[in-house]
């Protein structure tokens, strides 16, 4: 996993209240081709990733989730 967000993705993200600091906090990550948003329990740890797809695109659901994945509270930890 690429953990480098491309500009065009960092400033879309920025424009939307996520400063970088909340990015890099929050482990947000890009694939390559969706936004990875991770997961964490309430003890901290990692239980699945959320993605977003490409904001230029509009092919496709908008979310998607690892496979297997249950609600979780987003920030438990």
């Amino acid at each position: 996993m690429n953990t480098f967000l491309p500009d065009r993705i960092k400033a879309y993200l920025n424009e939307r209240g996520l400063t970088d600091a909340v990015l890099e906090r929050n482990k947000i990550t890009w694939d390559g081709e969706k936004i990875v948003i991770p997961v964490f329990n309430a003890d901290g740890l990692w239980i699945f990733n959320k993605y977003r797809r490409d904001p230029a695109s509009n092919e496709g659901p908008k979310y998607t989730y690892d496979k297997g994945a249950t609600s979780s509270l987003y920030g438990a930890e």
